[in-house]
């Protein structure tokens, strides 16, 4: 059965989204309110190239896919088994499709990357030496 296309559910001012990877090898999306420090959860921020393809793959995420470039495919296939916080990713946490709330998140972008635990850096996959 062919899973149903990741459907974004509306942000409400200052909030951002972060994904999570579970245990069970489950993704799941949440909504966090920047602005609320008492209630601040820890995350990192990937910082990364989308590469030139357009080709998207599907990533599981809430029982739904979400297509992602093969870049951050291959970033998040190494991520998942290695970081155990939540994260925001632009390309998976803005709802790319919605102009407005793309305009508002990158509005936010800096408080973004600055309240983030650590910022995460992904250059692509590791490439055999050429000699």
């Amino acid at each position: 059965m062919e899973l149903p296309l990741y459907q974004y559910h509306s942000l409400q001012p200052g909030y951002i989204r972060l994904l999570q990877f579970l245990p069970d090898g489950i993704s799941r999306m949440r909504h966090v309110n920047l602005k609320n420090r008492s209630s601040h959860v820890g995350y990192a921020a990937l910082s990364y190239t989308w590469g030139a393809s357009t080709e998207t793959f599907p990533f599981q995420c809430d029982a739904q896919n979400l297509p992602v470039r093969e870049n951050l495919l291959h970033a998040l296939s190494q991520l998942k088994n290695q970081i155990d916080t939540p994260i925001w990713i632009d390309a998976m946490c803005i709802n790319q499709s919605d102009e407005v709330e793309k305009m508002s998140q990158l509005q936010m972008m800096t408080d973004i990357y600055r309240s983030a635990n650590k910022v995460l850096i992904w250059l692509g996959k590791e490439i055999p030496e050429i000699k």
